[in-house]
């Protein structure tokens, strides 16, 4: 990480009146509206009827247990990927720093002209600042894209869509509010409304589908070239031999539509663009602040809705096809060296919410065997 954002994370935590200190505001990706939904779901887990306490009889006791529990970890973990998001990009950013100061007499004027010649890699470590570089932008990708997805899955439980919630994205969600068209109950449509005019308000047209393209490539697909540009930086250094060293800023270069393979993207390129014509590092700066911006008012707009459905609960039923598989898919990986750890606790230390989450899922000793008779 560069020396100005580790020295920015080394001031101590100031508390502002009553309010816990944030590591995400600290880095400035604080989503106070998710913090409240978040919470605001966590208050109604149940431990008596289980699962969110008000939803029930509906859509069944396992399944409002499985829900309940899903949304609550999707709502918690839209600032989990949000915060990993930030701090891939520090130290992206800090990577390309270094990578700059490698090659920064790549580019030489002399009185036989210009010459270009990276150096020789002499070890392991040389190559580091590259792949690094690239490593934690991909890393980036995946935890907007996963901000993205838990956000999704929020909407599908708040707004009881019809549709799976574990395996969810918000394109996904926002799809099946649209399929709901006339037939959306007043509180959905409304949803549906707010949450693209939302989307829309966080950046440019067609943000979000580039950034979960960009993660499907990078982690879906062979990746396509990693493409930087050269930009001359204004300060150049006199050589004691008479040259002329011309550092450079190393600037990546998105792709500006990800979905498409590297042949494709070549394919187009004599009558297209393949390649964002801007700064990498402003393109995903930009992408943080859109994923930032959508998932925190999204988070507004449904902690109204949930509010209302808590004082109203009929207003909206939850729909049993949000899990379809209850007993779920049984693994039968057991490891490279099973059991060669002791695991065997009697007591665990955990936080409150863990606590409360077990008991609204019936998962204390005393309530498990109970599972075998929900519907």
């Amino acid at each position: 990480m560069r020396r100005d954002d580790l020295e920015r994370l080394q001031e101590p935590y100031t508390a502002q009146n009553t309010e816990r200190p944030s590591f995400a505001a600290a880095i400035g990706v604080a989503t106070p509206n998710v913090a409240a939904l978040a919470e605001e779901i966590l208050n109604d887990l149940d431990p008596e009827r289980l699962g969110i306490g008000w939803w029930a009889p509906y859509p069944g006791t396992s399944r409002r247990i499985l829900i309940s529990d899903q949304l609550y970890l999707c709502a918690t973990n839209v600032a989990t990927n949000i915060i990993e998001a930030k701090l891939h990009l520090l130290e992206a950013l800090d990577a390309g720093d270094r990578q700059e100061a490698r090659v920064r007499g790549a580019v030489r004027l002399s009185r036989a002209g210009v010459s270009f010649a990276l150096p020789e890699s002499t070890c392991p470590a040389d190559d580091l600042p590259e792949l690094l570089r690239t490593m934690h932008i991909v890393g980036m990708a995946r935890a907007l894209a996963s901000t993205l997805d838990c956000i999704g899955a929020v909407i599908i439980g708040v707004l009881a869509l019809p549709t799976p919630i574990l395996k969810s994205d918000l394109m996904k969600a926002r799809n099946t509010l649209e399929r709901l068209g006339a037939s959306a109950a007043p509180l959905q449509a409304d949803a549906r409304t707010r949450i693209t005019e939302a989307v829309a308000a966080a950046g440019p047209l067609g943000w979000e589908t580039w950034v979960d393209h960009y993660r499907n490539m990078l982690v879906h697909r062979g990746r396509r070239l990693h493409t930087a540009t050269l930009i001359t930086k204004e300060v150049f250094i006199h050589t004691p031999q008479g040259d002329i060293v011309v550092p450079q800023n190393i600037v990546p270069l998105l792709p500006n539509a990800p979905a498409k393979s590297e042949v494709q993207a070549f394919r187009d390129g004599g009558s297209e663009h393949f390649l964002l014509t801007e700064n990498g590092w402003s393109t995903l700066q930009g992408a943080l602040g859109s994923t930032l911006f959508a998932a925190d008012r999204a988070a507004a707009i449904l902690r109204d809705v949930w509010i209302a459905r808590r004082n109203e609960p009929q207003l909206l039923t939850q729909p049993a096809g949000q899990w379809p598989d209850v007993p779920g898919t049984a693994s039968s990986f057991q490891g490279y060296e099973p059991d060669s750890i002791p695991f065997g606790p009697t007591q665990l230390t955990v936080n409150p919410a863990f606590v409360k989450r077990l008991q609204a899922a019936a998962l204390d000793d005393a309530s498990r065997p109970a599972w075998s008779g929900f519907d």
